[in-house]
């Protein structure tokens, strides 16, 4: 999670610095980057199994690699369900939260009368089209909200893309300090990118391409 601390800590440069060294010639840094509806234990965990794939492989174990998993502030839906839900809900607006409301009990209200009144449920269903079709919009919002696809894909155009942006910057601006140089080896950097994480890592090497404007 390179924000916590950043690439400007001298120990850490310097730290990932005799790791390539250690590592002889040919060095190489893999940078994963996850994607939608990963927390932080998601992506603990989904780094950590690349890392132990990677230490296993009989011919990866043997290069000069250093592996660094990138997380950027995604979630999961509905986690906590509870949470997530009324979290969602109070995200409204105070009218339509309040039409929500009024509608779900108007709702409540036909169901019951239609279960006791069968003969006049047909005619009370007919009235309550347009409540209903707002309460199912009112509806929709909320589950697009706890779906939060759309906060992932936000945050990964906003947040994650310009981090790793600064990221890899101050890598490299790390590993041409002269304390720190690779004897005159170029440093390889890969990319593994899953999901959204993939328009994380396109994005950010655009903005890293483009040339640096005064």
């Amino acid at each position: 999670q390179p924000r916590s601390r950043g690439l400007g800590d001298v120990y850490k440069r310097q730290d990932l610095a005799n790791a390539l060294h250690a590592g002889g010639d040919d060095p190489e840094i893999i940078i994963a980057v996850h994607g939608f509806s990963n927390n932080l234990q998601a992506a603990v965990d989904w780094y950590s199994d690349i890392y132990k794939h990677l230490s296993r492989h009989p011919v990866l174990a043997q290069r000069n690699l250093v592996f660094l998993g990138y997380r950027w502030p995604s979630e999961r839906p509905l986690d906590p369900l509870w949470g997530s839900l009324s979290g969602a809900v109070q995200a409204l607006p105070t009218l339509p939260r309040g039409l929500l409301a009024f509608g779900a009990l108007f709702s409540l209200a036909l169901l019951i009368r239609a279960c006791f009144f069968p003969s006049s449920a047909r005619a009370l269903f007919a009235v309550a089209v347009l409540p209903l079709l707002l309460v199912g919009l009112l509806v929709a919002l909320v589950a697009e909200r706890v779906v939060v696809y759309f906060r992932d894909g936000y945050r990964a155009s906003y947040f994650a893309t310009p981090d790793l942006v600064d990221f890899i910057r101050d890598l490299d601006d790390a590993l041409q300090n002269e304390e720190i140089t690779m004897g005159g080896s170029r440093v390889k950097i890969s990319f593994l990118a899953h999901s959204l994480g993939c328009s994380v890592t396109t994005l950010s090497l655009i903005h890293i391409s483009e040339p640096t404007r005064p």
